[in-house]
């Protein structure tokens, strides 16, 4: 196994695969355009291989060369320290790890899987996992076959940090009732990453995070034919009283319930660049979980509502973000449950923002969309009725390649084909502003330009598509991915925080997956400024059915388009200078040793003995005349009654190693404060007291009340700004 460090705070894990090696060097080829660094990190700690079909192997051995395995992965579970990999090799395993060792930041323990390994559990059906994680920080459990396991197939229980990649888990627990079990199901467990997993055919949810499962990122899974049987309550992926979570880029279709779902006071949670479909309730739903955003999602054919709000009471699923989505052909003729391909409940329309999505019904009889209980027939008698909403919303046929049929009860597990065709209205007619809009699509094309279509998007491209997937003209000149130019100055700007595509082979699931990873996640994200290259990740090529991928970032409830920034200059004379921060992070009180550096969210609070506090740092170079002006802009991406205080630091500090115990001190009085903040704008600091010419400038963002607020990281699409206006 190769992991690559990147130093934009993504990590991707490739195992290995004759057809990977020309994607392998595509991403060598990317690295080195824009800068980054890999590392073999096998090359730390020891490795202890395990191969049950060996017959040299023994548990009373040491393990360390694959000539003399150990037999169990239990015992390389129980000599294996932080840094350390347990390398499984082909055979089966009937046995529960339990997992017994910590890792540490930046030194991992790794469980990985040699192709032809299969784990199914110890029989039990309240412990009998493949993987049982509890209480554990920085374990990685990567490319394992969990099939047939009484228990759920990978458990985790109040941990943090952990890494579950390109697992293919399946046929957990019995679908009777008492003994349904979800393929992966992660319980009170923080700042980790599932991503590139497949679940199907597992008796509950193919994944479910639940119990304050907060901080987590849910990207590039595969989630279809999931049933408990007995009852219709099976999700692809599913989030219980959880928050601040990423769902990106995943794929979740033919699923007995809906393919995501966000219940019980799940909010704050970011919806980007999923395709759901052919699901036996919604595609996407929220019960009684407000200030969700749902952006760029494709979501067809759906027995019930496609895209839903709803709650039982205040604030049930309000202050929602719904944009550039594609929504079709869902809720035609629901057995129970509401029709309509967007649904907003009574309860959940205050503060809910809608625009720029397209619907469409390719029969009559039921509704384009329901708000405030009421049905809608087209999208023109919604304008209408409720001004203010869906101003840019189409309703037209999305030209799909190959839709699926409106899912029944239970669904059929059929793959469609979501690409769109030429002459898609869904083509250059985008809000590219919009919160944590991604920069690749669902197969890690960059945003291009069709020469045969006029643009109608907005923001700082005018050519987006909206779902999930971005029209691949043929011919012409395309233009591709760039952010609006402001002035040119030294700058380092991240790439964006994309993930590649595992798209299919041709079996109903990736045998193999290229997944890039964000390592610990906090809560939600934004948009995105200034020219960089964007780096296009590899594809899985097809060869029969068509599968997921993904990208990311986050942001909070309501939203207010805001036009892209552009300094505008002072005086005839006068230039500006914008610089990209080039480390960010933020530190948390209630846990002073950890680092929080590669969070796609900047968070501040000040609650008593769990304060949150934000640092920025920039490089500073080009200054040839007068400072006239220096702005720090920061983008929101949740609201606060009060804004931070702003303060200069020293910068003797490192993004992945700032804590808060080691947090730099401040070198300024308070340089500038806000009050109220509104989602989703820039937010503009006055810093020129501090800027004096060339060199490094570190600030501290700092909370003045207990209303807490999120800015956009820099591996977000909105990263923060230090403007400068140069007199010559």
């Amino acid at each position: 196994m190769l992991v690559l460090k990147v130093k934009s705070k993504a990590k991707f894990i490739l195992g290995w695969a004759p057809f990977q090696w020309r994607a392998f060097l595509s991403i060598v080829l990317i690295l080195s355009i824009v800068g980054l660094n890999y590392s073999n990190a096998a090359a730390t700690g020891s490795t202890y291989y395990v191969d049950k079909t060996n017959a040299s192997c023994s548990d009373t051995g040491a393990g360390t060369t694959a000539a003399l395995p150990f037999c169990t992965i239990s015992k390389g579970a129980s000599v294996a320290v932080a840094g350390d990999t347990v390398q499984v090799l082909a055979g089966s395993y009937a046995e529960t790890v339990g997992v017994p060792t910590s890792g540490s930041s930046g030194l991992p323990i790794t469980y990985s899987a040699a192709s032809g390994v299969t784990m199914s559990g110890n029989g039990s059906t309240s412990s009998g996992s493949a993987f049982r994680i509890s209480s554990k920080s920085y374990i990685t459990i990567n490319g394992f076959t969990i099939t047939g396991t009484a228990d759920r197939g990978i458990y985790v229980s109040g941990s943090n940090n952990i890494t579950l990649s390109n697992n293919h888990v399946s046929y957990s627990g019995t679908p009777v009732s008492g003994s349904t079990r979800a393929g992966i199901y992660i319980s009170s467990t923080t700042n980790s990453t599932l991503s590139g997993n497949t679940t199907h055919h597992n008796s509950s949810h193919g994944i479910q995070l639940a119990n304050g499962s907060n901080n987590n990122l849910v990207s590039n899974n595969l989630a279809f034919a999931n049933a408990q049987q007995w009852q219709r309550d099976a999700s692809g992926i599913r989030l219980d009283a959880s928050k601040n979570n990423t769902f990106l880029q995943n794929i979740a279709y033919g699923n007995e319930d809906s393919g995501i779902s966000n219940y019980s006071s799940s909010s704050g949670n970011l919806v980007i660049g999923n395709l759901t479909y052919g699901n036996g309730d919604h595609g996407i739903d929220n019960l009684n979980s407000p200030s969700n955003i749902l952006i760029g999602n494709t979501v067809q054919g759906n027995h019930t509502a496609g895209i839903n709000f709803e709650g039982s009471s205040a604030p049930a699923s309000s202050g929602a973000t719904i944009m550039n989505n594609i929504s079709v052909d869902n809720g035609i003729n629901p057995i129970t449950g509401q029709k309509s391909n967007i649904r907003v409940d009574a309860r959940s329309v205050y503060g809910t923002t809608m625009d720029y999505n397209l619907v469409y019904l390719s029969g009559t009889g039921t509704s384009v969309i329901q708000w405030n209980g009421i049905n809608y027939a087209t999208l023109a008698a919604f304008k209408a009725a409720v001004p203010g909403q869906e101003v840019h919303g189409l309703q037209a046929d999305p030209l799909f390649l190959a839709p699926v049929a409106y899912a029944t009860r239970p669904p059929a597990v059929v793959v469609g084909d979501f690409h769109i065709q030429a002459g898609s209205p869904a083509i250059d007619s985008a809000y590219a502003d919009a919160p944590s809009e991604p920069l690749l699509d669902l197969d890690g094309n960059p945003r291009v330009d069709d020469p045969a279509t006029t643009n109608t998007g907005a923001g700082a491209r005018t050519y987006d598509d909206r779902g999930v997937y971005e029209f691949q003209p043929v011919g012409g000149t395309p233009t591709a991915t760039a952010q609006p130019a402001t002035a040119t100055s030294t700058m380092t700007a991240p790439p964006t925080t994309a993930v590649p595509t595992f798209t299919p082979t041709s079996t109903p699931f990736p045998t193999a997956t290229a997944t890039a990873q964000l390592p610990t996640f906090t809560p939600t994200d934004t948009p995105f400024p200034t020219a960089t290259a964007t780096a296009q990740l590899p594809t899985f090529t097809p060869t029969s059915t068509p599968f997921p991928t993904a990208t990311a970032t986050a942001q909070l409830p309501t939203f207010t388009p805001t036009t892209t920034f552009t300094p505008t200059s002072t005086g005839a004379s006068s230039s500006p200078l914008t610089f990209i921060a080039n480390a960010d992070s933020y530190v948390r009180e209630s846990s002073v040793n950890s680092n929080y550096g590669t969070n796609l969210q900047l968070w501040l609070d000040s609650d008593i003995g769990a304060s949150y506090e934000t640092y920025l740092k920039f490089s500073v170079s080009g200054i040839t005349g007068t400072i006239q002006s220096a702005t720090l802009r920061v983008y929101s991406t949740s609201s606060t009654v009060d804004g931070p205080t702003v303060y200069a630091t020293t910068n003797d500090w490192t993004e992945t190693g700032i804590t808060w115990n080691t947090r730099p001190p401040r070198t300024s009085s308070e340089l500038d404060d806000k009050a109220a903040i509104s989602t989703g704008v820039w937010v503009e600091y006055n810093i020129l007291p501090v800027i004096t010419g060339d060199g490094t400038y570190s600030f501290a963002l700092v909370p003045t009340n207990t209303d807490s607020v999120s800015f956009s990281a820099r591996e977000g699409s909105q990263p923060s700004q230090l403007v400068l206006t140069i007199a010559p």
